[in-house]
């Protein structure tokens, strides 16, 4: 009974939270506004109110996004602090597929400084600590000599280990992107470990909707690896994430070589893409399949779930989407883009 009042209290305040989401008059008053800051202002006295605050302050996209992100998860931090353990550590690792985001940054940043000597004065991170999963000082993780420096500083964090491992790969290729890769992977698959150790129901339910999202995940990742080149499917065996709720390892490349197969797949999954399977790339095929994942998973879960964690899964995948069709639409405003092809790109991420 205390479990059901708990999660009564919790999906009254997201629901109320939800309520705030940007309506579609916003995104299109942004669109057609004829500048970064005039496009800002529509976000003044919203939820979304820390972007422009930050941006307003600051003149930096990269610091807006963290900012917004920052207060969007430790609401969703707070919201899961009266509930289990186990579901404590679940929703950390919700929070842990945000962080890696900006952990990533802040590695670029040094690598382009310490490592390639290239000029990458465009990247930017939030200056002192910031806590989305663990607390984290980017400043002195910008400012180390070494990838063993930063393993140290991030010792604390279940990242130190990632970045040991994978550092000789770092160094001897001249690249960032086996630890990236790493990085990803352990965000993915350490959410379905915390959500195995849920209580009986409560991993029914997340399942249902997490589900489909490492399904998809997984897709996205191997899709881009072939685009990127690898041809040979055993590079791949090793980096399927289990979890989802339709693939197969065997499936999974099958798919990822074969752009029709995906594409009547994605169509399977969500019907209402149908008549874009014909039309346009896999890759943004893949685009409006997330986008789908996020609207019609984050809707399904609060119908559905009512008293279970995966309320706040809706909550983390109805923000998402609005966080990245904010970040869309900016940085397009950033390196300017006409209103027609904006509306373009807002609507690969919006039906």
């Amino acid at each position: 009974m205390i479990a059901v009042q708990k999660y009564a209290y919790i999906n009254a305040r997201l629901r109320a939270r939800l309520s705030a989401l940007l309506e579609e008059a916003t995104v299109y008053k942004m669109v057609e506004a004829a500048s970064v800051e005039e496009a800002m202002m529509q976000l003044s006295g919203t939820s979304y109110e820390s972007f422009y605050a930050s941006y307003k302050k600051h003149g930096d996209l990269m610091l807006a996004e963290q900012a917004l992100t920052e207060v969007h998860m430790r609401y969703i931090t707070q919201i899961g602090a009266g509930l289990t353990s186990e579901i404590r550590a679940f929703v950390q690792a919700l929070l842990v597929l945000q962080e890696v985001r900006f952990l990533k940054t802040a590695l670029r940043v040094w690598f382009y400084r310490e490592i390639s000597a290239k000029n990458r004065s465009y990247l930017s991170m939030q200056s002192g600590e910031m806590y989305i999963a663990y607390l984290i000082n980017y400043d002195n993780l910008m400012a180390s000599t070494s990838l063993s420096d930063i393993a140290n500083q991030l010792k604390a964090t279940p990242y130190s280990a990632i970045i040991e491992k994978n550092a000789p790969d770092v160094m001897r290729e001249q690249s960032l992107y086996v630890l990236e890769v790493a990085l990803d992977r352990y965000a993915l698959s350490n959410l379905h470990n915390k959500s195995m150790l849920l209580p009986a129901t409560e991993q029914i339910a997340v399942k249902s909707i997490l589900g489909r999202y490492i399904d998809l995940e997984n897709i996205v990742y191997g899709k881009g690896k072939v685009l990127y080149g690898a041809e040979d499917p055993a590079l791949f065996e090793s980096e399927f994430v289990l979890g989802g709720i339709a693939l197969t390892k065997e499936k999974w490349i099958e798919i990822i070589f074969d752009d029709a197969a995906l594409k009547e797949l994605l169509a399977q999954w969500y019907p209402s893409l149908q008549h874009k399977a014909s039309e346009v790339p896999v890759s943004v095929l893949m685009q409006c399949a997330q986008d789908r994942l996020y609207v019609e998973g984050g809707q399904r879960a609060l119908m559905q779930y009512p008293f279970s964690c995966v309320s706040i899964v809706a909550y983390f995948l109805l923000i998402e989407r609005d966080i990245r069709r904010i970040i869309t639409l900016f940085n397009g405003k950033a390196y300017g883009l006409d209103t027609t092809a904006l509306m373009s790109r807002i609507a690969l991420q919006v039906e």
